[in-house]
């Protein structure tokens, strides 16, 4: 199992403000980046249209951060916020 790593409220809330970012502008700013690259025509062929497609998917991934949508922080047992893949990090070094 992951180990929990205790984070800062400083900490906490950068990772709320970064989360908030993410779901409100920055999917906004990449639907019309690939609405754009799409209107360039051939998707085969379109370096636009892949790029902005591989951004979303970063950005969806750091949004859930993993399978199965699990989020970001969760409290633990003595309601302590914990930032998941923070302690995935820590473990792999």
């Amino acid at each position: 199992m992951a180990q929990e790593i205790k984070m800062s409220a400083a900490g906490l809330k950068a990772m709320q403000d970064e989360l908030e970012y993410l779901k409100t502008v920055r999917r906004k700013e990449l639907a019309e980046e690939i609405k754009e690259a799409r209107s360039h025509g051939d998707l085969s062929e379109n370096s636009e249209y892949d790029e902005a497609k591989n951004t979303q998917g970063l950005v969806e991934n750091r949004i859930t951060e993993g399978p199965g949508g699990e989020p970001h922080h969760r409290a633990g047992a003595d309601g302590q916020e914990r930032c998941r893949h923070r302690r995935e990090r820590a473990e792999r070094g």
